[in-house]
């Protein structure tokens, strides 16, 4: 890899393994009410219902509605990379 690339790299934030989280407002709140946004593990065809846990045993503790709706100005939201709703 080069030296540009690498430095491109460091400046774009889709590099960024934060790129996914954001603190959780209450802009984004009303507008998920809005829209009726899905973004929780609940919400996701890899959820399985009977085990309570991720098909891909991803750990779903910061995904779960029952973590999100306990203060949630006060979280991050992580949006998980597999989330699928079709």
């Amino acid at each position: 890899m080069s030296q540009n690339t690498k430095n491109e790299q460091l400046t774009d934030k889709r590099f960024s393994p934060s790129s996914m989280h954001d603190p959780i407002t209450q802009a984004f709140l009303d507008q998920a009410e809005k829209y009726n946004l899905r973004y929780l593990c609940e919400d996701c065809v890899y959820f399985d219902d009977v085990e309570d846990d991720c098909v891909h045993r991803y750990p779903t503790a910061p995904h779960r509605k029952a973590y999100i709706e306990d203060k949630p100005l006060e979280k991050m939201l992580i949006f998980c990379r597999e989330f699928d709703i079709s």
